[in-house]
């Protein structure tokens, strides 16, 4: 055999053995399945009510997608920290819980994440009917924060009366809460004064040209430079008095503001105008009222 050929041979044998090698430790992963990295057992106070938490999603651009989550406090803390679920545990809103967990960390390269940690109920110690004091009222991202919205209508009828006692006590048309919208204003959630959750859900959200928006609009102008139009679907996740469908439509002013206390100068952001025409729901509703024009309009900064 001369040299050339004995080398080419050494060479593919070579390769060939590092090949099985990577083979026979990739099968060898793969008997190993999911695997126990942890475990521990402690007691932890769960707060009286749920709150909002605020995650960055990363396999959707980054952005913050928001659930119900447990406030707790684990042994010897002060500090309510969020827990997303509890396996076997039974909650129920209105009672502060002291119960036993057994937390166990898991590791499964055969994941797309490998590495995960469940939480089990292990026993209720004890379960007081209280308000729980110091909860915070959402685990959100630094710089993110609930925003007050502030609902405005106007109503064009001989009979106004009627339409404006309609719209004052009915929480599914006049929304008297707080909202926050993530970055790309593509999720949401809703809580009332007292940062009880009202709704949680997503925004499908659609360029549209201004022609398309109702006449009556021009009755309650957005205040502003109008930065564009837009429609927007809300979709509710969690709903206990938001709205009685599962989701609904709204017409959308963006305007553009500068921020003040900003220290790039001429930075700006979105003021959000959320319009709705009520004009024909009225008028059937209310067929006497001469109702000629009702718009409801629902600002957030």
């Amino acid at each position: 055999m001369n040299k050339v050929v004995f080398q080419s041979a050494f060479v593919a044998a070579v390769f060939l053995l590092s090949f099985l090698m990577v083979l026979f430790s990739c099968d060898n992963n793969g008997e190993k399945g999911r695997q126990i990295t942890d475990y521990k057992e402690y007691t932890l106070t769960v707060a009286s009510k749920k709150v909002i938490s605020g995650n960055m999603n990363y396999y959707s651009h980054n952005a913050t997608f928001f659930s119900e989550v447990y406030a707790v406090k684990k042994e010897n803390s002060q500090i309510w920290e969020c827990f997303s679920g509890i396996s076997g545990f039974g909650y129920e809103s209105g009672f502060e819980y002291k119960i036993r967990v057994g937390e166990t960390g898991y590791l499964d390269y055969s994941m797309g994440d490998p590495a995960w940690t469940e939480y089990k109920l292990l026993s209720v110690i004890s379960k007081e009917k209280k308000e729980s004091s110091d909860v915070p009222p959402a685990f959100f991202p630094e710089g993110m924060e609930f925003q007050p919205i502030d609902p405005q209508y106007v109503i064009d009828a001989d009979e106004k009366e009627f339409v404006e006692t309609d719209i004052e006590n009915n929480p599914y048309l006049l929304w008297k809460h707080s909202i926050v919208i993530n970055e790309d204003m593509s999720r949401f959630a809703v809580v009332d004064e007292k940062f009880n959750i009202v709704a949680i859900g997503a925004i499908e959200k659609e360029t549209v040209e201004s022609l398309s928006f109702p006449v009556s609009y021009k009755i309650l102008v957005p205040e502003g430079e109008i930065a564009g139009y837009m429609n927007w679907e809300f979709t509710y996740q969690t709903s206990a008095a938001m709205d009685q469908s599962a989701s609904r439509n709204y017409d959308v002013f963006l305007t553009l503001y500068p921020l003040c206390e900003s220290k790039s100068p001429g930075e700006s952001r979105y003021r959000v105008w959320i319009y709705k025409d009520l004009t024909e729901y009225y008028r059937n509703k209310f067929p006497d009222a001469n109702v000629k024009a009702v718009v409801i309009r629902h600002t957030i900064s």
